[in-house]
Order: structure tokens, then C-alpha cells, then sequence
């Protein structure tokens, strides 16, 4: 869910691919046949916008670990005014 919220498609290689080429099988003969308006592509993101979408994913991650302490404390805080 992370990586949606942030528009692009970040992977730790710095890549982004994506597998849609279809394939038939003749099952008499085993040729191949290509589908049409199918198709396989593979993009390398260059190092600036890696280097800024990598840090982007670190600052959204320190902000959600951030909120879930303050969380987690307010719910030990109501579990101790419970149980004094």
C-alpha cells in the first residue's frame, strides 16, 4: 500500500518491468505465436529521481512508524488509567 500512495513504482534495483506479452502455443506443431497489442517493458530510473523517490520512501515510513508510537503510548496511557 505504501508504494501506491506514492504515484511511481519504486523497487530496491532501481527498475521498473512489466510482463503483459501474451503467447499462443500451436498444439500441433509448437510454434509460437505472439498476441497482438500485447507487450513486455522494462524502464531503469536514473539516479536522481531513484536517489529522491528512495528518500521519499524513507520519510513516509519514519512519519507512519512516528504515528504509530504516539498510537501505541496513548493506548498503554488509557490501559493504565483502566487498570489504577
Amino acid at each position: 500500500m505504501l508504494r501506491t500512495l506514492l504515484g511511481s513504482p519504486l523497487t530496491d534495483t532501481g527498475c521498473h518491468a512489466h510482463n503483459g506479452l501474451e503467447i499462443k502455443v500451436c498444439i500441433r506443431t509448437f510454434r509460437l505465436f505472439f498476441v497482438s497489442h500485447t507487450e513486455d517493458c522494462f524502464y531503469r530510473f536514473s539516479d536522481r529521481t531513484r536517489k529522491e523517490g528512495m528518500q521519499k520512501v524513507q520519510e513516509v515510513a519514519t512519519k507512519r512508524k512516528d504515528q504509530f508510537d504516539g498510537w501505541l503510548a496513548n493506548q498503554r496511557a488509557k490501559l493504565a488509567a483502566k487498570g489504577a
